[in-house]
């Protein structure tokens, strides 16, 4: 490769290579020739004094500039402005995601990476095995370099949408809380936040098994099982498949919902406190659906 592509990669690893110099360079290591000349330019620095005075390895550096853009998709929710809740998605994934391509040919030790979407935000990501997974308000996902060669399990605090690509081989396993959810090729939602007395998830397309290591349950297209902290059981139900995305499509639609609830929901989704003055109708069941990317309007 060029003595600019070694410039540029040199840049990468101290630190100091700007957005545009960093595009050129993921440009380049998208062929095979260039994922060598990369991993050679790596083993250079790493061997020269640079390397010494670096606290900091490639990977963590990849990991802190997806977690700083997603959190640069905030909003505050006002009359004048709708908010645009895809802002982050598509460059920072596809760049951590070329990255971790690069690394994993290298680099044998298991490492970790961490997606975030703050609250007020949502986040789309583009997994290494070409699996899609929608990020809520206020979630968090991580996974190790390995993910997508030898085996595809993941951690989840808060709620995704997952859009599985079919590995018949490498089962899909998200571990949520006590409960792991795992999956060959199907489209599910789960919700885990810590806050919350449940576990839920909800099927779109496919099946999927949910254990928390003493007992399993499977779950088909249609169907939501919640998982109470409180109790460790399990309680199956149907639902509609449109509501099951409704959140990744900008849309909140509850068939059955308590008034304390859903706005424990609106809460997360636009990253302000909701307060009752009585709890005289909290918890009063209610059917709702906004379709319209309604704005929340606060005095």
């Amino acid at each position: 490769m060029s003595e600019e592509f070694n410039l540029l990669a040199f840049k990468y690893f101290n630190g100091s290579i700007t957005g545009e110099e960093e595009r050129r360079l993921f440009s380049e290591i998208q062929s095979a020739e260039g994922k060598k000349a990369f991993s050679l330019a790596e083993e250079e620095w790493l061997s020269s004094q640079e390397a010494v005075l670096a606290s900091e390895k490639p990977w963590q550096r990849i990991r802190q500039r997806m977690e700083i853009r997603d959190s640069g998709n905030h909003f505050a929710p006002s009359k004048a402005k709708r908010p645009n809740f895809w802002a982050v998605a598509t460059v920072a994934a596809a760049i951590v995601i070329a990255c971790m391509g690069v690394f994993l040919l290298r680099e044998p030790k298991m490492e970790y990476f961490t997606f975030e979407s703050p609250s007020g935000a949502r986040s789309r990501v583009l997994l290494p095995d070409s699996s899609v997974v929608w990020l809520n308000s206020g979630s968090k996902l991580v996974l190790a370099n390995s993910f997508g060669s030898t085996q595809r399990k993941l951690d989840l605090l808060g709620e995704a949408y997952f859009d599985v690509a079919r590995n018949e081989n490498l089962p899909f396993v998200v571990h949520a809380g006590a409960c792991d959810i795992t999956v060959l090729g199907t489209k599910f939602n789960v919700t885990s936040y810590d806050e919350d007395n449940f576990i839920r998830t909800s099927v779109a397309e496919g099946k999927v098994a949910v254990s928390d290591g003493t007992h399993a349950v499977r779950v088909s297209k249609g169907q939501s099982v919640e998982y109470s902290k409180s109790t460790s059981s399990f309680t199956r139900k149907q639902v509609s498949i449109s509501s099951i995305a409704a959140w990744t499509e900008n849309r909140m639609e509850y068939a059955d919902i308590t008034l304390r609830d859903f706005a424990d929901i609106v809460a997360r989704t636009y990253n302000i406190p909701i307060v009752f003055l009585s709890e005289k109708y909290a918890d009063e069941h209610l059917s709702i659906s906004l379709r319209n990317n309604e704005l929340l309007v606060t005095d």
